[in-house]
């Protein structure tokens, strides 16, 4: 019974330095991670100033899919966060919900990082992005909805209109000639009794 008791205590001592070595080691993965995530954001913050030619911290589409094609640099940072050029342009799209052609470089590195740590998020993008070009799609059939109803209104009361003239001046005419018949009818009545 008291050798059981100093095997508990020397097992309990074993699995509680087990328990901190495996939390030292789990701090340190975190913190070499969260060191090659900044090492990687400056080399995109640094890549990205460089394509900036105009300086004002935005870039477009067509510079981004170019530093694909032309930068090793580029290209390498986007393989080591496991982004593809699909997935480039699906961020930047996302981004540029003005559709004004760019976007901040420095939001842009922050949404592929941010995808990057979660794969989930990539999925949420990309419905995201479904959606809004979905919204986009219907704003235009809507728009072009309403002009076509908005010209069918026109037609027909411009018809309406012209049929209500044409039946005012229509009735208009047929009152004058009965007027005239009356009036001729009577006339031949007076000539009728002078004689």
């Amino acid at each position: 019974s008291i050798s059981l008791g100093v095997m508990n205590l020397i097992l309990a001592v074993i699995v509680q330095s087990a328990e901190e070595a495996r939390l030292k080691d789990t701090e340190e993965r975190l913190r070499q991670e969260e060191k090659g995530f900044l090492e990687l954001k400056v080399d995109l913050l640094r890549i990205c100033s460089e394509l900036d030619i105009r300086g004002n911290g935005k870039l477009s589409l067509a510079t981004l899919d170019s530093a694909w094609d032309t930068s090793s640099k580029f290209r390498s940072v986007m393989t080591e966060i496991e982004i593809n050029r699909r997935e480039l342009t699906l961020v930047f799209e996302l981004l540029d919900t003005p559709k004004t052609g760019e976007v901040h470089y420095n939001d842009f590195i922050d949404q592929l990082l941010e995808m990057h740590s979660n794969d989930d998020r990539l999925a949420l993008a990309s419905i995201k992005h479904a959606i809004q070009e979905m919204r986009a799609e219907v704003r235009v059939q809507l728009e072009v909805g309403f002009q076509v109803l908005h010209e069918k209104l026109v037609e027909h009361d411009t018809v309406l209109y012209d049929g209500c003239q044409g039946g005012l001046e229509d009735g208009h005419t047929k009152h004058q000639s009965s007027s005239r018949s009356r009036h001729a009818s009577g006339s031949s009545r007076q000539e009728r009794s002078s004689r």
